[in-house]
Order: structure tokens, then sequence, then C-alpha cells
């Protein structure tokens, strides 16, 4: 059941799959995160979630872990996501809706995605979608970056650029 969730929807560890967004033909923003989210990014992000009718939402590993559960719900709170936050914030997840219709990658790099209807991203950025992909092209091609990571963050940015916010 647990990988149910999220097949289809996410490329272990560190990306979701093209093909979940272009059928849905959802809009998806990485966002500059350490650790997941903080109180700003927790409150647009239960917003987001509520304004769609989704009280909770499942978290999914998308990496093996040894002392983890591999899955849980999560309520789409402000508290409920910063616990979860808190707990999980060096490991990869996914959080997906019951329905599937919107999923937030958290990694253990240095962003989330949040993807969905673009009116459910663009509240769970707190931006449109075209200035949240800037913001994250801004940070990911800092030139203080080691160039490996400088190289994989605007990599992340490529990849999701196509999906709304044109």
């Amino acid at each position: 059941m647990t990988m149910k969730l999220i097949e289809g929807v996410v490329e272990r560890p560190y990306h979701l799959n093209p093909e979940w967004l272009r059928a849905r033909g959802a809009s998806a923003v990485p966002v500059e995160s350490a650790y997941h989210f903080d109180g700003a990014d927790a409150a647009q992000l239960a917003s987001a979630f509520r304004g769609q009718g989704h009280l909770e939402c499942f978290a999914v590993a998308t990496e093996e872990l040894a002392a983890e559960p591999p899955c849980y719900v999560v309520p789409t709170t402000r508290e409920g996501l910063l616990s979860f936050s808190r707990k999980c914030g060096q490991f990869n997840y996914a959080l997906v809706t019951k329905t599937r219709d919107a999923a937030v990658l958290c990694t253990s790099e240095e962003y989330f995605v949040v993807a969905g209807p673009e009116r459910f991203v663009a509240e769970a950025v707190g931006a449109s979608v075209a200035e949240a992909r800037g913001k994250f092209m801004d940070f990911a091609g800092q030139k203080d970056w080691p160039p490996r990571l400088r190289e994989f963050l605007l990599g992340v940015h490529h990849r999701y650029a196509e999906f709304g916010g044109q």
C-alpha cells in the first residue's frame, strides 16, 4: 500500500515523475529549503492543502529508512507540517493527497518541489508560479555554490521549467 501512494508520482528519491505532471496538467516549482519547511512554508502549504479540501496527507519515504516509518498521515495544519519537518527534515519524503492531485516532494538536498493545480502551487509557495520559479533560479545559480551543487540545482530548475507559470 505504501509505495502505491507514490507509484508513478515520484522518481525516487529526488524528483517528481514528469509523466504524472503532464497527465494532470500540473504546475511544479522547486523551492529553496533547508530541512523541509520553516513556519512560513508550513503555513502556506497548510492553507493550500486545506483550500483544496485536504485535511491530511500521506508522508511516504522515497528512500529506504531503517528507523523511520515508511508512511504515515500528516495533518495539513501549520503545526502538523512543522512536526513532520522536524522529524523527517533530513530524509526524502513525498507528501501526497489521498486523491494524488497534489504532492510536495521533500528532499534532503537544498529544495522541495510543490506540484498540483496552478492555484494550489501558487498558494503553497506564496507567489505566482513564474515568480517562485525565478526565485529558485536565482538561488540555484548563486556563484558561491560548489560547481557540482550549482549544476545539480540548476538541473532541478530546468527539469520543472515546463510545468506551469508560462
